[in-house]
Order: structure tokens, then sequence, then C-alpha cells
């Protein structure tokens, strides 16, 4: 039922309900944790639909539904997933964003970077599946949300659809996320549906979200959670009803709201303040501030489990604006000068006044032109007062200033320079740093520099052409005096540079490398002053360089080449050259690239245009025999267990090298490598199984393991956890033969390839 009083220019709207039954719910519980579109959600009601409503950018924030953002309660401070997920639907920056590349909850990207990052202007609408309300009247829609962003232009609203159109619904208030540190703090909602709903089978309810691209906004976006339609049940409804002491405020002040509303117990409050304070879901909000001049609209809504009424009351708060007479200050003046008082303010207030409270001598201080005249003063502070007088319930405001008279010495020079030695010809920059409260003259003397004198502060630069010890003469002065400071400079007489380096080489033989090798370079150049450096490495990479000392430089073709290093100064400029020789590097061909079977000897070749060939293996040699069958090793013979690749380099007298490989693969079985242990052994010393271990293509194809035999009172006769024969159980029990027996043994092992395993068995021992 809707009631509207009109009294004393105040509008109360009030929507009364009653008790509730839920005829339709959704929780949005699909257990996802991230990444799930809103678009992809179906729940038990049928699957959302998303309708683009409006022009939107190439990167668009969307809807999701998962528990990056989590609901955790009406009252509560929204999270990520919990132990105990809740899965909420809620707009997220689109996935693949640079700042939120995978689902970050109700956080979306406010832009401000299109045609840099990203460009996310969104408008567009997640939409209910079809809720059958046939039979159904007086509907109310209820759920859980959290929202933030930046009122009408980031901004979630909610609509209906009738059947066959779509008009909005409400646009809700941002919640108050006090203390919430940038998430949102979960709150209840409630609202009747068009009358239009009822008895309508086609009816839809749709949240939509609009956001601009101007980089203003603040998480979160939008979030919501347990929506249900209910239809009355019978019960009393609340009713919404609140008073406070005083709405005729000054800018800053804050009230306290007292709630006299009917309502059953475990009711649920919101109330807005229309912008003038956050929002409050307390039962009587206390401390409620008021901080912008302008008038307000106060809104109660109570919903209990008999329904929910809405009080509002228009332009119920007026906040006058407060007299501003600026913040208090400090002023020094010199006992010699006059100084407005009005020059200490941002703006003077044409309403403001001024007062002196020292007892000054007649004279000193004029009101109306706010001059002080602080001649003849005693040292020591005078004060003074500046009143704005306040309007309607704001109080004057009075700011105090204290203008602290003191005995202003004269100047102290002080010549600040770039240096105090120069190459002649150069320049030298001279700086005034002295000290005083108003110097307004400066005269400069610059001994044997061009220009030799200045009347300005400067800064200057100086030009020393002649070598000597030159004077450095600055003069300052104000209304209290003068000063003079002298400072010498050096001006030495400079000479052309002296070019030279060393190179660096690899191989001990001087200026000599390898093909593809590299060098670095140390400047020896003798030289005074700025010095520029123009490098050519012939045949170089680089081929140049202005580096003092250049390098890496690589030479990738054999040859011999020139180095040329320029050095310039103010006086002239030095070459210096050297010749690198760059040696080839042989030349290795392979040849036994084959696929074999576990443990098969295969013979692999190598030739060289020069220089003495080695063999390696990876993975280690451990795993295959590698034996030169040739005295220069340009053949070898191998036996593999596992895939290996065998490196040949060869070797120049001078120390270059080049390296080739030969690939064996080998053909595992098809069930991997088998692991073994004997269920029999006689450790009678004939040299024939008399030693027991496990067993892996012989021992070559274990790389880790645990071996154990235990006796059948269950004690520990024997352990290794090295593989092979060397290593294996002799059939002794503390240094004694054990009798012939049967035994438990276990096994844990990690073969070369990764694959680990465990097994046990039983094993007999015979004599």
């Amino acid at each position: 039922m809707n009631k509207l009083i009109l009294l004393v220019n105040l509008v109360v709207f009030s929507v009364l309900g009653m008790a509730q039954t839920t005829i339709w719910t959704e929780t949005f519980s699909n257990g996802c944790t991230a990444a799930c579109t809103g678009s992809s959600y179906t729940g038990p009601n049928g699957a959302w639909d998303m309708t683009i409503t409006g022009v939107e950018g190439a990167d668009p924030n969307d809807w999701y539904v998962s528990c990056a953002e989590n609901n955790t309660g009406i009252g509560n401070c929204s999270a990520g997933c919990q132990a105990v997920p809740n899965p909420t639907l809620h707009v997220s920056a689109a996935i693949g964003n640079p700042f939120c590349p995978n689902d970050c909850g109700a956080a979306y990207d406010a832009g401000g970077f299109c045609g840099i990052l990203t460009c996310p202007q969104t408008d567009r609408r997640i939409e209910s599946p079809t809720i059958n309300l046939a039979g159904q009247s007086n509907i109310t829609l209820n759920f859980s949300y959290i929202e933030t962003g930046q009122g009408i232009n980031d901004n979630a609203t909610i609509w209906y659809f009738d059947g066959l159109t779509w008009s909005l619904l409400i646009d809700e208030p941002a919640t108050n996320n006090t203390g919430c540190s940038g998430q949102g703090r979960w709150t209840a909602y409630s609202i009747p549906l068009p009358g239009s709903a009822n008895n309508n089978p086609l009816v839809k309810i749709g949240f939509r979200w609009v956001n601009n691209d101007d980089g203003n906004g603040a998480d979160p976006s939008f979030a919501v959670d347990d929506i249900t339609l209910t239809v009355p049940s019978g019960g009393t409804p609340p009713v919404a009803s609140f008073n406070t002491a005083n709405t005729n405020l000054c800018e800053g002040d804050c009230i306290n709201f007292n709630n006299t509303s009917t309502f059953a117990t475990g009711a649920i409050f919101n109330w807005d303040f229309d912008g003038g304070a956050a929002s409050s879901t307390a039962q009587n909000p206390t401390g409620v501030c008021f901080n912008t001049p302008g008038t307000y609209t106060v809104t109660l809504v109570v919903t209990d489990a008999n329904g929910t009424d809405t009080e509002i009351r228009t332009d119920y708060v007026l906040v006058t604006a407060a007299p501003n007479a600026g913040a208090d200050a400090t002023q020094i003046v010199c006992d010699n000068t006059s100084l407005f008082l009005n020059t200490l303010l941002s703006g003077a207030d044409p309403n403001g006044t001024w007062a002196e409270t020292s007892a000054l001598p007649s004279g000193q201080f004029n009101s109306t032109t706010t001059e002080f005249n602080s001649s003849a003063l005693a040292i020591g502070n005078y004060t003074f007062t500046y009143t704005v007088p306040g309007t309607g319930p704001c109080a004057d405001d009075v700011s105090t200033f204290t203008m602290t008279v003191q005995d202003c010495a004269g100047p102290s020079a002080n010549i600040s320079a770039s240096s105090l030695t120069v190459c002649a010809g150069q320049s030298i920059i001279f700086n005034d740093a002295s000290s005083g409260t108003n110097i307004d003259t400066w005269s400069w003397s610059f001994g044997g520099g061009v220009p030799g004198t200045a009347n300005t502060q400067g800064p200057h630069s100086i030009t020393f052409n002649t070598p000597g010890i030159f004077n450095i003469l600055l003069e300052v002065s104000d209304d209290t005096g003068t000063d003079d400071q002298i400072i010498q400079i050096t001006v030495a007489p400079c000479s052309t540079p002296t070019a030279a380096f060393a190179i660096s080489n690899n191989l001990g033989i001087d200026g000599t490398i390898c093909e593809g090798d590299c060098l670095t370079f140390l400047n020896n150049t003798s030289t005074t002053g700025p010095t520029t450096y123009t490098w050519t490495f012939t045949g170089g990479s680089p081929a140049t360089s202005s580096s003092s000392a250049p390098g890496p430089i690589c030479w990738s073709n054999p040859g011999s080449y020139a180095i040329t290093l320029v050095a310039t100064n103010a006086f002239g400029t030095s070459t210096y050259s050297q010749t690198i020789t760059v040696l080839a590097n042989p030349i290795v061909t392979t040849s036994g690239d084959a696929v074999i079977s576990p443990g098969d000897i295969v013979t692999i070749g190598a030739t060289t245009s020069e220089g003495d060939l080695t063999w390696s293996a990876s993975p280690s040699s451990q795993l295959s025999s590698l034996e030169c069958i040739a005295s220069d090793c340009s053949t070898a013979e191998v036996a593999p267990v596992l895939t290996t690749t065998y490196i040949v380099t060869a070797t120049t007298d001078e120390g270059c090298s080049a390296s080739e490989i030969v690939i064996i693969a080998v053909d595992a079985p098809s069930g991997g490598f088998n692991v073994g242990v004997p269920n029999t052994f006689s450790p009678n010393g004939d040299g024939e199984n008399d030693i027991l271990y496990p067993r892996s293509f012989g021992d070559k194809l274990i790389s880790e393991m645990t071996f154990r035999v235990y006796n059948r009172y269950g004690q520990l006769v024997f352990e290794s956890t090295e593989p092979g024969e060397n290593y294996g159980w002799d059939g002794t029990f503390k240094e004694e033969p054990e009798a012939p027996a049967t035994f438990v043994y276990t096994l844990e092992y990690t073969l070369v390839d990764g694959t680990t395993g465990s097994m046990n068995g039983n094993v007999t021992l015979v004599r």
C-alpha cells in the first residue's frame, strides 16, 4: 500500500509489506572459483543471458558467477573464496586485463588508458531466466548486494521485464563499505515489483552495469546474491519512522538518528543520507556527518519477517556553509618594514574584520587598510585576529595571526662555483648563494674571465682563456647593509690528448682471437678536461662506439682487422690503432646417429679440418660405455641404456674449437624398464650368484634406492642405498653367515628416467 503525506514541505513515501513467503530463489551456487562468465551460468531456474544495452569499448568489464567475490553474510565485509565458498554474480574486469587477468571479484577497470592499454567502456545487462508468477500477486524482490562505482558514471541498476518491455526498477544506493578496506559490506535490499508482475508467467529481472572510460571510480563495482521473490503470508508488517534532534546544521556538523519504527525481532535497517554521509545498517545511526552545504533527503528501509516499509523525508537536513577565516599563522617581520595583513589571506572575505590584541602604539596598525608598521617596535610577538561572521547555525570563525618582529641583520655574501679549477679556454658557472632578507643589489668581478663583470644575481657562465690564478668577487646589498666574498680559481694550460688502449684476449696470444670471440678494451688515453672518443672496429659487431671503454666487440669471420681510437678534447685530436687476427675455428662433421635397443653397441665417428678430438656424453657416460677405437678418437664405440647425446669437440693448437653432436636414441621397451630382485641366491664363494642386489639392465638404470632384507623374526639383517653388485648382501648378519632360510626384502627405487616404484618379496638363501 502506498501513502503520500504532505506536511510542512516534508514528503514521506512509505511502502508497507506483510509477512512473506518465498516463491523463487537464486543463490548462484555453481562451485566456481574464478573466470565463469555470467552468460554461461545455468542455475536451478534455468540459464541466465547477457544483453549489450549500449555503446561499449574493445575491452568491456563483464559479468561473472564465482566465489572470487564471496558472500560472507549480511553486515560482513566481502572477501575472496572461503573454505566454504559462497559464489555471487558480480562485475569484474575482462579476462586478460593487464591489471586483473582472471576474475578479480567485484573489481572493475575504470579505464583512463584507452589507446594505450585497455578500452573498458561497458553497458550490459545480465538477465534471469523467465519466472512464472501465474497465481501470484503483491510480489517483492529481495537480494543481498555490495556496490560503489562512481555515481551515475560507473553504476549498477535493477531492471524488470513484464514479458514485452524492460524497464528500470530502481537505482539502488551504494552500500556502506566503511572499514572494509576496499571490499564491500553485504547489505540486504527489498523492493516491490510493479503491478504488471501479478499473475504474469513471463517475468524476468535483470542487473545492468554501466561504466565510462574516464579512469575514475572505486571498487567494489557490484555483486549480488541470495535473490528471492516473496509474496505476503500474513503477520504485522513493519512501519518505518525516525527523527533527529536537529536538522538545521552547519557544514561539518554530525547528528544522531533515532529509529522510531515498529518492527519484529531480527529486522534489517538500511539508511541512505543522500550523499551527505556514508549509508548505514545500524538501528540508530550516530555521528552522521554532513560536510558539504546543501539539502539532503534521508531514507530508511525497514525489513523484517513480515515485510518491508520505506520512509523517505525529502530535503530533511539543511546544511549551511561555514565561514572561513583561514588557518592560524605566524609571520616573521623585520623591525624596519611594514606589511598589509590582507596579503596573508588566500582570499579576504568582504565581511571579515581585523583587530589587534597587543596594545600597539597609535599609528602602528590600520584596521581599514590592514597595514602593520613594524618600524621602531620592540623585538617580540604581536597578535591580530581575523573574524568572519557566521550565518544561521554556523558560529563566527576566528583565526589568529602572530607577527614576530625581529632585528634583521645585514646580508651575508656567498659564491657558488661549478668548479675551482678549469682548463684554459673553458668555462665556470658562478651562482649567488648569499643569505639575506631583501637582497636587491649584486656586483660581480670575475678577474681574468670573459665577461669580466656582472650586476645581476646570476647564474653567470664565465670563460677563462689565460692560465693563472684569479680572484672572484661578489658584493651584495639590501636596505640593512652590504657584504662581500672573494674566492680564487685556477686556470691550467691543458693540452691535446694522447690516445692509447689495451686489448683483452682469451688465447694468451697477443692480438689473436678465435672466430666468434669477443673483446673488451681498456682506454689508456692521457687527457685533461672533457674528452670524446670515437672507436672503429673493422669487421666487428658493433662496428663503432663512443664509449670510453667499449665492449664486448665480436668478430664472426677469420682475417686481420684494424681497431682505431680517436680521442678529442677542446685542444686537439689524437689517433691510435692496433691490428687483431681472427683465427678460423676447425670444421667438425659427425656420423653414426642411430636408434638402438638398450645396451646395443654402436660405432660413432667424427672428422675435423684440424685439431684434436675429444668426446663426452649427456647424460653422463655412467649410463653408457664410451671408448675411442681409433687413436685419434675419430671413431668410438658406445652402448647407452637411455637416449644419449654424444658431443665431440675439436681443439686446435692455438685453442680455437668447435663441437658437433651424435644422438643415439634408445628405444625403451613398451612397458618401460623392469626392476627385479632374484628369489634365490647362494653366497658360497663359487663366484656364481653370491651377492643379492636389485637388477635393472644390470644396475645401470637405478639412480636411487633403499633395499632392506629382514629375517623371519622381523630383524633388519641388511640395508643398502647404493645400486650395484658391490653394495649387495653377501648373506651375513653381524659378520656371521646366515643359515639357509627364506628372507623378506623391500625395495624403493628411482630410475634414471625419473620413474619411481616400490616392491617387496621373498628370497631364499641356499648354500
